[in-house]
């Protein structure tokens, strides 16, 4: 990984340095705890970490956000105490279990929303075709093709409440 020797350990504050045997680095995720923002696209020293009160905390969290875009990926405690990540090798990018779920919800909600526009509409073109008959203007039978054929002055003068365009009456579509 490749980052500026200067930049600040998430922890200590000082330098990060070049020893790379020292430093683990973080993407950039979401965490739900504010105080564990400093570490998002951050680094930090390997025994500043390793020796930080709060460390199992940010480890659990550090995991569960992990665990949304990687399988395999995390950090543990080795047998002498120091933080680390598991074996890259084992490292899977994946779509966990919670980004299809909001994947899922933001389909069902996108899917809610053009439902709800399309009854908009279609309550709005009734609206404008129960206008037209009821002005004499058309029959049931060619209201459409009545509104569809307006100059778009006259469309506009009867059915510009109703925030629709001349095409969708379009008899041909």
């Amino acid at each position: 990984m490749h980052f500026d020797p200067t930049t600040p350990c998430a922890i200590c504050r000082r330098s990060i340095g070049t020893d790379e045997d020292n430093i683990l680095a973080f993407e950039s995720l979401e965490v739900s705890v504010a105080d564990f923002e400093v570490f998002r696209n951050g680094v930090a020293h390997v025994h500043c970490l390793s020796a930080w009160p709060r460390r199992d905390e940010f480890i659990e969290v550090w995991n569960d956000a992990l665990g949304e875009h990687f399988t395999g990926k995390e950090l543990y405690l080795d047998d002498a105490g120091r933080v680390n990540y598991t074996d890259s090798n084992n490292w899977l990018m994946n779509d966990s279990p919670a980004a299809q779920r909001r994947r899922e919800e933001a389909q069902r909600a996108f899917q809610a929303q053009r439902e709800a526009r399309r009854q908009k509409l279609e309550r709005s073109l009734d609206a404008a075709r129960q206008k037209a008959i009821s002005f004499g203007l058309a029959g049931s039978a060619d209201v459409d093709q009545m509104i569809y054929n307006m100059s778009a002055e006259e469309f506009r003068k009867h059915f510009g409440e109703f925030q629709v365009s001349r095409a969708f009456f379009r008899s041909d579509k």
